[in-house]
């Protein structure tokens, strides 16, 4: 199942390292990844990712990132 899913966070460095080792290590596959600088420090990240887990168990994983600012499911797509 690929999810969609966008994400705010702190632009710091590692923090895109660490949102990408969270997927890896919960089983979910990158599939499609943009990241542009948003306002305030902020980066403005879109991923998709594959997996046989729900994607909210990814979200709760994420939620828990300090640099982790907002998160947003988008399409699930079977």
């Amino acid at each position: 199942m690929r999810s969609r899913l966008k994400l705010l966070l702190l632009d710091r460095a590692g923090s895109v390292e660490r949102v990408l080792r969270v997927a890896r290590h919960r089983g979910f596959s990158l599939r499609e990844f943009s990241a542009r600088q948003g306002e305030r420090g902020l980066l403005d990240v879109s991923v998709e990712v594959e997996g046989e887990r729900p994607a909210m168990l990814l979200v709760s994983q994420w939620a828990k990132l300090p640099e982790v600012r907002a998160l947003q499911i988008g399409k699930t797509m079977a």
